[in-house]
């Protein structure tokens, strides 16, 4: 049982000790759910909603030039436009606006509250959507004055009855053990992933199989997988920022995938991403992509899966891609918890989460505009704000 007294003081004191720390690390130390966090400020800048959030999706697009923030263990994705063309049937949902484009899982949005809050001086206001295990699932953040008083308006509509803080979730389910390489028909599972035709097909292999993703790449085909120092994530990312390659990057959490096209022109690793852009509101420069990768406990994979092309052996895979297997292939990491699978395709490399070149073209975004610091109108989230320093 958590007690709401005691968790708002502990809270307190870390955010003085250290006020640049996310709201996601700070749930880690405290040893509570960040949505424990979020809920525990009920009343005082953060309202519960009714979760309804198909229909709260469906209604975004009132917002307008929005940023929509999908984020997981390891990275996190930020793109900047609005929720347009959603379609919504039973529990999937897809937005498929060129700037924000989303799968949605729904039976995994279990909570959402209405998040107002002070940071650097500025107001933020945002949507956030929790799973039943009190993990993020998808935020998003009004970008204009008009999107505001739309933020308020639906605030009001989706207003839950009952507006006590919500503190217990139910326990993260435990991810059940591989099956051991022994019991796998290896010779039958390369000689299916060898006849593979389309990509998405790799996940009823697997399934057919029963190998976890990461198995997968282990048992392979060896001419189809090749193992590379987990620095090669970055080292991709910016290869293809610096040769104004399209790219399309994959950002999953339970309830959604964020997919970000085109092309990127700055890359920031995590360490040195700037307070504001990741989960702060602030919009980071045009097209940045930010790396949450845990180098020292994963290990990344450079793989031959696309559509079409799974027969391709690596010697014959794109220039960078053969360079950084040359530069960096230096055995399996001690102990991994953690793969990443880069996937190129010719003349198109991709690097991400899962990444891959855009199976389309689509045209470039205009550069986004900054806003001016949006005056507050009367607060709808009551209480007062006392620490400038809460973060979204």
């Amino acid at each position: 049982m958590v007690d709401l007294t005691n968790l708002r003081d502990r809270w307190s004191r870390l955010q003085q000790a250290q006020p640049r720390l996310r709201i996601r690390d700070a749930a880690a130390e405290l040893g509570v759910t960040e949505a424990a966090l979020v809920s525990s400020r009920t009343g005082d800048g953060v309202l519960r909603l009714r979760n309804e959030p198909a229909a709260i999706v469906e209604q975004l697009h009132r917002l307008g030039h929005t940023m929509a923030l999908t984020r997981n263990e390891y990275a996190v994705s930020e793109t900047f436009g609005p929720y347009s063309d959603v379609s919504i049937n039973g529990h999937m949902g897809v937005v498929l606006d060129p700037a924000i484009d989303l799968r949605l899982f729904l039976n995994h949005w279990h909570h959402v509250w209405a998040v107002e809050t002070e940071s650097q001086g500025r107001r933020l206001r945002s949507f956030q959507f929790f799973d039943a295990y009190g993990d993020a699932v998808h935020k998003v953040y009004p970008k204009t004055d008009e999107g505001v008083e739309a933020f308020y308006a639906l605030c009001e509509e989706f207003r839950h009855p009952e507006q006590e803080p919500v503190l217990t979730f139910a326990p993260r389910p435990v991810t059940p053990a591989e099956k051991p390489d022994s019991a796998v028909d290896v010779d039958a599972f390369q000689a299916g992933w060898r006849a593979l035709e389309d990509t998405h097909h790799f996940y009823g292999l697997t399934r057919r199989h029963g190998v976890s993703r990461t198995q997968a790449l282990r048992l392979a085909p060896p001419e189809m997988v090749t193992e590379v120092d987990v620095s090669a994530v970055t080292r991709m990312l910016k290869g293809a920022a610096e040769a104004a390659v399209p790219i399309m990057v994959f950002i999953g959490s339970r309830g959604c995938i964020q997919i970000f096209t085109g092309r990127v022109e700055q890359i920031s690793d995590r360490s040195s991403l700037p307070v504001g852009a990741a989960e702060q509101g602030g919009e980071p420069a045009e097209r940045r992509v930010g790396v949450a990768l845990q180098h020292q406990q994963a290990q990344a994979l450079v793989g031959w899966r696309m559509l079409r092309h799974f027969r391709q052996p690596v010697t014959q895979q794109p220039d960078m891609v053969r360079r950084i297997i040359h530069d960096d292939q230096r055995g399996r990491i001690p102990a991994p918890t953690r793969q990443v699978l880069l996937v190129a395709e010719p003349a198109q490399l991709a690097p991400c989460h899962e990444a891959r070149a855009p199976a389309r073209s689509r045209p470039r975004l205009g550069k986004l505009q900054r806003k001016p610091c949006l005056a507050a109108p009367a607060p709808l989230l009551a209480g007062q704000h006392t620490d400038a320093d809460r973060r979204c």
